[in-house]
């Protein structure tokens, strides 16, 4: 197994995506903070995935190979030392706590903490009890929120953006991919004859259709759609399915912000 697939590298673009689409609509404005809120999304990624391999670990399960260049299990557990993971956690808490100082400074903008408030609320409603959302299955309301709305609106807020109208409901489909994507990244844990195991199919290609009606234009919706068959088709049969996602997402990404 490779480092790239252990750190599960391809899906920080869920993160990343969201972030750059927020900057076009701003008009590119304020290019050190979008380098310093891009950073932030990523470490807090990379933060939220060990604390989940953590307790994979505690659960017994085992890093694997899902698909190429995607592993699934607690595999920073296997990646890095419990001294290093530690060094790990303790810088990017410092880290994210810098640049959250930072971009307040530079922006002056008190909503910002709502945003980051609610990002951390719904992170560790995910991760901790007494919700635990992704060993309930539900998993994916927290990815919604968090990959989408909240870092799209947030960063756009952030960037100095005008009204949040014009990116609000795009900001619903980057969490609906997200969303599909978490399903489809964990569908491979689940056991056979399991209700998510049955209804991923159902539910992948709703999450997907639903993205595409956030396009804000019939035409890109009319893009989208055959897109959607194809990949939510491909998804339900084949092996490669959180690969088909990622690129559903760069491609609505350069159908909503770059035609």
């Amino acid at each position: 197994m490779s480092r790239i697939s252990m750190i599960k590298t391809p899906l920080y673009l869920v993160s990343i995506i969201p972030v750059i689409y927020a900057w076009i609509k701003t008009g590119f404005k304020n290019p050190f903070l979008f380098a310093l809120i891009v950073v932030f999304a990523l470490v807090s990624q990379l933060s939220m995935n060990i604390e989940m391999d953590s307790e994979d670990q505690k659960r017994g399960m085992k890093c694997f190979e899902s698909e190429p260049l995607l592993n699934v299990g607690p595999c920073h557990m296997l990646l890095f030392k419990q001294n290093h993971l530690n060094v790990i956690r303790k810088s990017s808490l410092v880290l994210l706590l810098i640049i959250a100082v930072v971009v307040l400074a530079f922006t002056r903008m008190l909503v910002l903490l709502l945003y980051g408030l609610a990002g951390i609320v719904l992170m560790y409603a995910y991760l901790k009890k007494p919700l635990e959302l992704y060993k309930r299955g539900v998993g994916e309301v927290s990815t919604f929120f968090d990959f989408g709305p909240i870092l799209v609106l947030g960063s756009y807020t952030a960037l100095g953006g005008g009204s949040l109208n014009s990116v609000l409901i795009p900001s619903l489909g980057f969490g609906l991919i997200a969303s599909s994507i978490r399903y489809s990244h964990h569908i491979v844990e689940e056991a056979e004859g399991s209700r998510r195991k049955m209804f991923y199919p159902y539910a992948h290609a709703l999450l997907l259709v639903l993205s595409s009606l956030t396009a804000l234009s019939p035409l890109k919706a009319a893009l989208l759609i055959p897109v959607v068959v194809l990949v939510s088709v491909y998804a339900s049969r084949q092996r490669l399915k959180t690969w088909a996602d990622l690129l559903y997402l760069v491609y609505f990404f350069t159908v909503i912000s770059l035609l």
